[in-house]
């Protein structure tokens, strides 16, 4: 009886473990499903921002934060405002661990609206995104471009697009996944229609897509000018 059951204990196991995995993964699937509806949800609330413009100073980043529901993981140190700071925004850490570091520059000032959007672009895209993963795409994505260029020296129907010049580098997706949260959250952050068209025109300007705009009327205020002179964002293999 005990030879019986020990045989049986094997398979016991393996059956105890995979229903205990597939508990988990449902679990984890209720949670994202709930973190969707929540985020969609956000994005529809509309905001009344305070009277006239943000005073430039860490009482109003914080107001900021209040204001539009900007909550920051404990893995991150800040957001802090940085008179010298050029960009609207900057987010730094290592590659490995988890911790990062927020700061606000004037820039993000122009108006409450785009003050919550930036510490949005931030702490809501950029903190949650692993700098390891977004460096190994840059270097991956280079070493292909950089093989099928000499390939194509044999072979010139291998030579890559102008597209695939940047459309598979990992800092390229990481910011405009940031700035197209902006985009879609316009309505929570009371954007008007020349800071989402601003905001259209940096992206395109230094992160551009060949993919045609979405058909979403919220999604298709992007300009034709090209003309901003500096990105919003800082990007190097750390900061993002």
């Amino acid at each position: 009886m005990f030879l019986k059951l020990l045989r049986k204990l094997p398979t016991a196991v393996a059956v105890l473990f995979g229903a205990a995995g597939l508990w988990v993964a449902v679990q984890a699937w209720k949670e994202n499903a709930a973190l969707r509806a929540y985020k969609q949800a956000l994005s529809e609330v509309e905001v009344i921002p305070p009277a006239g413009f943000p005073a430039q100073d860490q009482e109003s980043v914080e107001i900021a934060k209040v204001l539009f529901s900007i909550e920051a993981p404990a893995t991150v140190d800040g957001p802090y405002y940085d008179a010298s700071l050029g960009d609207r925004g900057l987010t730094t850490g290592g590659l490995i661990l988890p911790q990062k570091k927020v700061t606000v520059g004037a820039a993000a000032f122009s108006s409450w609206a785009v003050l919550g959007s930036t510490l949005a672009h931030e702490i809501e895209v950029h903190v949650e995104q692993s700098f390891f993963a977004v460096v190994a795409r840059d270097h991956l994505s280079r070493w292909q471009v950089e093989a099928r260029r000499r390939l194509s020296r044999v072979f010139p129907a291998v030579a890559p697009t102008a597209a695939e010049l940047f459309e598979h580098d990992g800092t390229w997706k990481a910011e405009r996944d940031a700035y197209m949260h902006e985009i879609r959250n316009a309505k929570r952050f009371g954007l008007s229609q020349d800071e989402v068209a601003s905001i259209w025109r940096v992206m395109d300007y230094f992160y551009p897509s060949n993919h045609p705009k979405n058909s979403d009327p919220q999604l298709s205020a992007s300009s034709e000018s090209k003309g901003e002179a500096s990105p919003s964002e800082a990007v190097s293999s750390s900061e993002l």
